[in-house]
């Protein structure tokens, strides 16, 4: 490849959400939480608690094998986020946020394909997304990102994506 990707001139790494990520994953969900509340499925701004909580939670369905969490992380914060949940046999949903100064610069992309390939070690073979249906930037990386449309879900749009090593 030819120059310097986006990720790597600002110094982005992508590794596993960690329990040493407390501070900055707190930070990172409540800066997120501001700009689209529905999104973050909370009721009120979450308290530190409550993200502690959550972050316990992602940890523990890393370790049962059942949820793949990648954070992009720039000088100690994160900046965007790869959730990638397993809710039956061979299917999961993923959720991607980034926070709103990195978006359309590969982070996303880089997060989901990164994802994509720990998502096949637990056996996941398909991903759904659901995205509000006013989310156009979300709307346009998912299918660009190759998912299909499956249709309205709840006032959302659903997506879909097969992940099996023949649709790689």
């Amino acid at each position: 490849m030819k120059g310097t990707s986006f990720l790597e001139a600002s110094g982005i790494v992508i590794g596993r959400l960690s329990p040493g990520d407390s501070s900055a994953f707190s930070d990172f969900i409540t800066e997120l939480y501001l700009e689209y509340p529905m999104a973050m499925n909370f009721t009120k701004e979450p308290e530190r608690g409550e993200l502690d909580d959550l972050l316990g939670g992602k940890i523990k369905g890393m370790q049962a094998g059942i949820v793949v969490d990648l954070v992009a992380r720039r000088s100690g914060e994160i900046v965007g986020e790869c959730e990638i949940v397993k809710r039956w046999e061979g299917n999961a949903v993923v959720g991607i946020i980034v926070r709103k100064d990195y978006r359309a610069k590969g982070v996303g992309a880089e997060l989901l394909e990164r994802s994509l390939q720990l998502a096949r070690t637990i056996g996941i073979r398909e991903l759904t997304a659901e995205v509000d249906s006013a989310n156009v930037q979300a709307i346009s990386f998912f299918r660009r990102m190759g998912f299909s449309d499956e249709g309205p879900a709840q006032g959302r749009l659903r997506f879909a994506r097969s992940i099996s090593e023949n649709a790689a």
